[in-house]
């Protein structure tokens, strides 16, 4: 924003700023504006502009811009308001019977050719929205209200114009273009070519004065039909851009501009592509066009889940990494965005009382365990906050998708099962969500020189037991440092595994670990490695009989006594990780704390895995206890799983669609809660591989952190 010119306060109700762009019939003169202030209530028509802040390239960044817009350092638009109907504070003052023109408002270079080639030449000014005038980006609570908004912007207006920038062929072979050089080919354009008509509904009868100007001005804007022959560049960054999902998707209309000429998205997606010669980085995707074809075609489907959407452009590119959710949040169609602040907190405050209240009545019931009450679920609020921390945002993001996100249709057979699924899946998308905030959280929680675990501040996952170690090898110093400890390492398998085919799939399996640590390990990777010094975790496989959360408790800390008494008589140097061989074709690296019998815990469809100790607790009832038969007492048998730390675990073979090994381990059953206890109904013969673990948000974190995600 310029310093001569300020915003106007937006309305009190919902509503947003719309720049009225003057006409001209002049292609190189001044960019004129007025902006003003619209609720939603009076159903503006405005055409919202999608774009990137910079430049596509160097060469785009070099195209020249006329002298009209070219200010001391970037070009610039003559904006006034035209609330109040005075000029800006900072204009000139005009002279009597002249217009004001407004205040210097600096805009990029890609917006400023954006803006010129969509200038009517004649008539009423053209009404648009544009993020980079419309908001006041430095006023951050703005910024949020209006992103918590941005999904209603995109769906209210006329038409989405995606600006990708002047065409390749402006200039010469060498690439060079003078600004005449685009002044003619838009002149070309309008003399010879076909407009390109959106599809626009007739202006009804009796349409207001001031509104009748806005539509006629849409309906009249000059967008010409990209010849057949055209290339677009798969490679130009719009595509990768994460807002454009938004904007693309939620539009009644759109249309693609390059230089003067638009087209569909038919004819977008059969449009042939440039080809570059030139050696791209490593993991450039070349599909990203047909990516967002198929996220607008599915935009009424299950593929706008929240879930599905982060999942699948979380490599997209954005300034303000937070708007990697923020972004999405708004197209989803199991979330909708509040904007943080005043309205977030005020929210907050009334959910954490509608919850209080319900505890105090006694809590809601869940099937499944009546230890952890299903808390009641959200209404789908993500609130949009740009100064709160990556890890709360990522925590209040993990919360949604375990108490309102939508499941996917065919996971689970039964209704009953929803949370289920929701609790098998909660680690894969928390690690879905750290990368796409590119290790934000992670740096903020190493960050942190004391870190307070709360009860309460957690999640119950699903996972199950992969394997239980058979034997400890060397430390990774050792493998990878010593040829003796590397054979005698490879020859000890014959001692726990006789099948000649069980130990030829364990060597394919450590070709492709070893080639893992040996090429790919980093000190980063090497150090997740290691035992959690924090952690409030419960981690129990399904009781055979009923238990009471007390005997729950009690069983947790039991365990955790015992792991902290064998932590304290390990010296340091035994706490370097090391190798491990376990059951059912389970190998892979542990902490130096693993011991043999611990259990290797795994999640679905990701490769997250921790070890842990394991103690069996008989837990007996005293006669008369509702749950005694006959008046004799019943004894229950609890597995009690103590997570020690990470693992990192050698894939069997690439994970089936949907993980099916993994789901068919954890064999969800049907279960009923009854007075505060779980009561298991099944008698599954894979129940005893499933694994419930309460996690708290900090061991959450250091599961889930630069997983790799299964398809």
């Amino acid at each position: 924003m310029d310093e001569n010119f300020q915003y106007q306060p937006l309305p009190r109700s919902d509503g947003l700023r719309i720049l009225h762009l003057e006409a001209s019939n002049e292609f190189d003169s001044e960019l004129v504006g007025t902006l003003s202030s619209v609720p939603f209530s009076a159903t503006p028509a405005y055409v919202a502009l999608s774009y990137t802040w910079q430049d596509r390239d160097v060469s785009h960044a070099m195209v020249p811009l006329p002298a009209s817009l070219r200010g001391s350092e970037t070009p610039f638009l003559r904006l006034r308001n035209t609330s109040g109907g005075g000029e800006s504070p900072g204009e000139k003052a005009p002279t009597p019977g002249e217009r004001p023109l407004g205040a210097r408002f600096p805009i990029g270079h890609n917006l400023a050719l954006a803006l010129l080639h969509l200038r009517p030449r004649g008539g009423p000014p053209l009404p648009l929205w544009i993020d980079q005038v419309c908001i006041n980006q430095i006023d951050n609570a703005e910024r949020a209200a209006q992103v918590a908004l941005m999904s209603f912007i995109y769906q209210r207006t006329r038409l989405v114009v995606c600006w990708l920038g002047v065409a390749e062929w402006y200039g010469d072979t060498s690439g060079y273009c003078s600004f005449r050089d685009i002044f003619s080919f838009v002149e070309d354009a309008r003399r010879n070519e076909t407009r390109l008509l959106p599809g626009f509904d007739p202006i009804p009868r009796g349409t207001a004065p001031g509104a009748m100007e806005d539509l006629r001005s849409i309906h009249d804007m000059e967008l010409y039909q990209l010849p057949a022959n055209s290339k677009i560049d798969p490679l130009n960054p719009y595509w990768q851009r994460i807002w454009i999902v938004q904007e693309v998707c939620l539009a009644p209309r759109v249309v693609f501009m390059q230089g003067p000429y638009a087209c569909d998205q038919v004819q977008l997606a059969s449009a042939p592509r440039l080809t570059h010669h030139a050696a791209q980085p490593a993991g450039t995707d070349k599909d990203w066009i047909q990516r967002l074809v198929e996220a607008r075609a599915g935009r009424f489907s299950d593929a706008m889940r929240l879930e599905a959407l982060v999942e699948r452009f979380r490599e997209s590119g954005c300034h303000e990494l937070r708007d990697k959710l923020f972004a999405l949040v708004g197209l989803a169609n199991d979330a909708w965005a509040v904007a943080g602040g005043s309205n977030g907190v005020a929210a907050e405050k009334k959910d954490a009382k509608r919850k209080s209240n319900s505890r105090r009545r006694g809590g809601s019931r869940r099937k499944g365990g009546g230890r952890n009450p299903t808390p009641e679920p959200s209404d789908g609020r993500l609130s949009i906050d740009y100064e709160r921390s990556f890890f709360d945002i990522w925590c209040e993001a993990v919360k949604f998708f375990l108490e309102t996100a939508t499941p996917i249709k065919g996971f689970c057979e039964h209704p009953f099962e929803t949370r289920d699924e929701r609790e098998a899946k909660v680690v894969r998308f928390a690690g879905i969500l750290q990368q796409a905030f590119a290790g934000k959280v992670q740096e903020e929680m190493a960050s942190r020189s004391e870190i307070k675990i709360r009860p309460g501040h957690g999640v119950m996952t699903k996972g199950y037991i992969a394997g239980r170690i058979l034997h400890l090898g060397p430390s990774y110093d050792e493998y990878t440092g010593s040829h003796l400890k590397h054979s005698q390492w490879l020859q000890s398998w014959s001692r726990y595994y006789t099948d000649h085919g069980d130990l030829g799939e364990l060597r394919k399996m450590e070709e492709q670990f070893s080639i893992k640590i040996i090429e790919m390990y980093t000190d980063a990777d090497v150090a997740r490695v290691k035992a959690f010094e924090h952690d409030l975790t419960c981690a129990l496989s399904p009781p055979t009989q009923p238990i009471s959360g007390k005997e729950l408790a009690s069983a947790a800390s039991v365990g955790r006594a015992s792991l902290q008494r064998r932590a304290a008589s390990l010296q340091v140097s035994s706490r370097l990780p090391r190798r491990f061989l376990g059951s059912d074709l389970c190998i892979g690296m542990v902490p130096g704390e693993a011991q043999v019998g611990d259990v290797i815990l795994r999640f679905w469809n990701c490769d997250a895995a921790v070890v842990a100790s394991t103690t069996t607790h008989r837990i007996s009832q005293p006669s008369g206890a509702q749950h005694t038969k006959g008046g004799k007492r019943v004894v229950a048998n609890m597995d009690v799983h103590t997570i020690i730390g990470r693992a990192d675990v050698a894939e069997l073979t690439s994970r089936l669609p949907q993980d099916a090994r993994a789901k068919d381990k954890m064999g969800f059953h049907e279960a009923i809660s009854e007075d505060g206890e779980s009561v298991a109904s099944d008698t599954s013969s894979n129940r005893s591989h499933r694994v419930d673990i309460y996690m708290d948000f900090v061991t959450l974190q250091k599961v889930s952190e630069a997983i790799v995600i299964g398809e």
